[in-house]
């Protein structure tokens, strides 16, 4: 385990900066219970960690970065995960990116900037105050638990969940997958939006303050509102509006969703997709493949990949 005392660093009410960026490997970030900030991984041992990743921990801040595949045999089947203890007084900014792997928070973190990025992993985060924050996820669900502050969320395959929360700007974009809202505090100083091109959304707000409005908008899908007022809201359930159009567009995308766990995330072997992917729509899963291939391969970043496949959806 590596430690770093951080008692002057709160007294000060220094910044203490956090830059991950690892792949194959499950994160988890948890309070400490003394003033120290620790870090220990599930299989790297402390005298090869120089082999294995780019580290470094002191007063300035925690920065962490796994080597390229290519440069040891040894990669092959390494798990990079890690777990990350921060003193809740911990003033700090966190930026983190995770290929092929899991990330959760939980805790209470005072973090004023909250990136995070992850191909192909849920991620699930608990008591992070006071930020400001964006995540983006390319292959997983996400869920959100005592969050204060502003919030940008895209997301390409997964569900998204925020819950027990208290919001000044929201943004919810998702691809594939139904976005879920319960006992959250809009406070609106200006419009914000959830969105969701195939899946229901569901909202439930504690309250609602602010003249800023609110727009939920689906492609394919129903919405259900609760507990804002109609001045504050407005919806667009584009398939209502053009009637069966759109029937079987939700189902192709949970076929293809089931694809990419298939063949990304080891589950669901045997299986068969819900739909009967037509010829053009091969075409367009072999696109994609060959996108995914590139981010692996760190010639392309997951925020790229998910452009192009945005386009070519």
């Amino acid at each position: 385990m590596n430690c770093l005392n951080c008692t002057d660093l709160i007294k000060e009410e220094k910044k203490f900066l956090i830059d991950i960026s690892i792949h194959d490997g499950d994160i988890s970030i948890m309070n400490s219970e003394n003033d120290d900030i620790a870090i220990e991984f599930h299989e790297i041992r402390k005298g090869s960690i120089d082999e294995y990743v780019d580290f470094s921990l002191d007063e300035n801040g925690l920065k962490l970065k796994s080597k390229k595949k290519d440069s040891l045999l040894s990669f092959k089947n390494l798990d990079f995960g890690f777990d990350l203890k921060i003193p809740k007084s911990l003033k700090n900014e966190i930026t983190l990116k995770n290929f092929n792997g899991e990330l959760e928070i939980k805790g209470v973190f005072e973090s004023s900037k909250f990136f995070a990025e992850l191909f192909n992993g849920d991620c699930s985060i608990k008591g992070i105050h006071n930020s400001k924050s964006k995540l983006k996820l390319f292959n997983g669900d996400l869920e959100v638990d005592d969050f204060s502050g502003t919030i940008e969320i895209d997301n390409m395959n997964g569900d998204v969940s925020i819950d027990n929360s208290v919001v000044y700007f929201i943004k919810v974009k998702c691809m594939n997958g139904d976005v879920k809202v319960d006992n959250v505090d809009f406070n609106l100083d200006s419009d914000c939006k959830i969105s969701t091109m195939s899946g229901d959304i569901n909202v439930d707000a504690k309250s609602c303050t602010g003249e800023g409005k609110l727009l939920l908008k689906t492609l394919s899908g129903d919405v259900d509102c609760e507990g804002i007022c109609l001045a504050n809201l407005s919806i667009e359930n584009i398939s209502n509006k053009f009637g069966n159009m759109f029937e079987g567009f939700q189902g192709l995308n949970k076929g293809l969703k089931g694809i990419f766990k298939k063949v990304y995330r080891g589950k669901g072997e045997g299986d068969t997709p819900d739909v009967v992917v037509k010829e053009q729509d091969e075409n367009k899963n072999s696109r994609i493949d060959k996108i995914l291939s590139l981010v692996e391969s760190g010639k392309i970043s997951a925020s790229e990949a998910t452009d192009l496949i945005k386009a070519i959806n």
